[in-house]
């Protein structure tokens, strides 16, 4: 009988612990919003910081880009989902910038990054963390953290294409520039 009431008094503890969290995640009062976050955050740095400990990286396969609301509601994705969460976040605090998918030599591989111009140099945000680089120029910042680079591609949060810009194509880093120039902000 004493067993029966336990078990009884655990499925009761279940099912209020159940209804009390689907209360939370579904109550507009209790679910955070794009904007409740970006008050949130004051900087990149804040940015990373939160994504490493709020976040959990995750690779879909087939890829799939989601939008800044749906990572922000899941709490996971992989390099494209962070970098267009970036971009919403970031652009909501003054923060302009592309997200720019780099295409690696010989493999059939690639990488999302958000990048953005503080100052004078070129940073990206690159999965859950904030690269600050040394670079004036935004390919300089791609080919220091990424020297095997063999394309670059401006897009938009949508998978648009906005720009290509090939490596193979250029013969000089000043024509490479000019090509990317529209789009440093």
């Amino acid at each position: 009988m004493r067993n029966k009431a336990l078990k009884m008094r655990k499925i009761v503890m279940l099912c209020a612990s159940f209804i009390l969290i689907t209360f939370l995640f579904l109550s507009p009062a209790f679910s955070q919003t794009m904007q409740n976050a970006a008050n949130h955050i004051k900087s990149a740095q804040d940015l990373s910081i939160w994504f490493g400990n709020e976040f959990r990286y995750e690779t879909e396969m087939p890829d799939r880009w989601q939008t800044a609301e749906e990572t922000l509601k899941l709490k996971t994705g992989d390099c494209e989902d962070f970098a267009i969460l970036s971009k919403e976040i970031l652009g909501r605090k003054g923060i302009n910038g592309d997200i720019v998918v780099v295409k690696f030599k010989g493999v059939n591989q690639s990488h999302a990054i958000f990048i953005f111009k503080d100052g004078e140099f070129f940073n990206f945000i690159s999965n859950q963390k904030l690269v600050q680089t040394k670079s004036k120029t935004l390919i300089g910042a791609i080919q220091d953290q990424f020297p095997d680079w063999e394309k670059v591609t401006f897009t938009s949060s949508k998978k648009e294409v906005i720009k290509t810009v090939l490596r193979n194509n250029h013969s000089g880093s000043a024509q490479l520039e000019s090509d990317v120039a529209s789009f440093s902000r």
